[in-house]
């Protein structure tokens, strides 16, 4: 998530085909995600992110997309 630090705009391919479209900013300390389609925000230190879920395992299985 290098690309993070700067801020990402990203999308995440899930089963289907649907996309959820994102926001990612690294601060040095946490994650910043800015959910497009919902509109919510969350904050997350890193091990928190690894137990998210979804954003983990678009990453492993090729599924998580800068734009």
């Amino acid at each position: 998530m290098k690309c993070a630090v700067n801020g990402a705009y990203t999308f995440v391919r899930l089963n289907g085909g649907l996309r959820s479209s994102k926001y990612i900013r690294f601060d040095g300390a946490r994650f910043y995600i800015f959910h497009e389609i919902t509109g919510a925000e969350e904050y997350l230190l890193p091990h928190e992110l690894e137990e998210a879920g979804i954003l983990l395992e678009a990453i492993q299985t090729g599924n998580f997309f800068l734009y």
